[in-house]
């Protein structure tokens, strides 16, 4: 048939089926004619569940057996099964050629990275045995309790450690965890401040070498002066 071309992944095997059971689809419009599908879906029993001009998508669960029905629908571009989606944390290191570094010796080895953000969690397997200091400077304790922290440390220097573990930029690298921001990711200014004066220089000697080599800061704010 002309109109098989629109079925993407599993769902020209359900088209065939002879069944009533309803399956959720994603079905791409023609532009401008997204609420045209989605009157269309409603007639064949089908529920819609989200119509997007943005990307003429419309989402709806739709019978099986009339999956060849929607197909033959001339503002129907194509159809396809509803997708699952997961964050990933294994390929940000190989996009930016971090592996090539690694194996010409440069693997963070003998480096301080202070990370001022919402804390960082020291138990997580990625982290463990990394992290040589730790302070807050917010009214929360230096363990993160957002998240945030924890997923930006781990992409500076986590280390492979078993299953659903990566090795971040620089796996062998040491953190200082300086926790600026709070349980709401939010951080003060003269917090923020005190936490990269404490980075450089921990102990308020310059005559001692115990300082960050390396300062992240991943957060921002809408200000332009000072």
């Amino acid at each position: 048939s002309v109109f098989l071309p629109k079925f993407r992944g599993q769902t020209l095997a359900w088209a065939q089926e002879n069944s009533s059971e309803l399956i959720f689809v994603n079905i791409h419009a023609y532009s401008g004619k997204e609420e045209i599908v989605a009157e269309r879906v409603r007639e064949l029993q089908g529920q819609v569940e989200f119509v997007g001009r943005l990307g003429s998508i419309v989402s709806a669960s739709v019978p099986k057996n009339q999956l060849l029905s929607l197909a033959q629908i001339i503002e129907v571009h194509s159809i396809w099964e509803e997708r699952i989606f997961h964050t990933t944390l294994d390929t940000s290191v190989n996009q930016i050629n971090a592996p090539i570094l690694w194996n010409a010796g440069f693997t963070g080895s003998g480096v301080k990275i202070a990370i001022l953000d919402t804390g960082i969690d020291s138990t997580h397997p990625m982290l463990q045995g990394k992290v040589v200091d730790s302070v807050s400077f917010t009214l929360d304790a230096p363990a993160d309790n957002v998240g945030h922290g924890t997923h930006v440390t781990g992409i500076a220097a986590g280390k492979l450690n078993g299953a659903n573990t990566y090795n971040g930029v620089a796996p062998d690298a040491l953190l200082m965890n300086v926790r600026v921001l709070d349980s709401v990711g939010k951080g003060k200014e003269s917090e923020i401040v005190q936490g990269i004066n404490y980075a450089v220089d921990p102990d308020n000697n310059p005559q001692t070498d115990d300082g960050a080599d390396v300062i992240n800061l991943s957060f921002g704010g809408p200000y332009t002066d000072v």
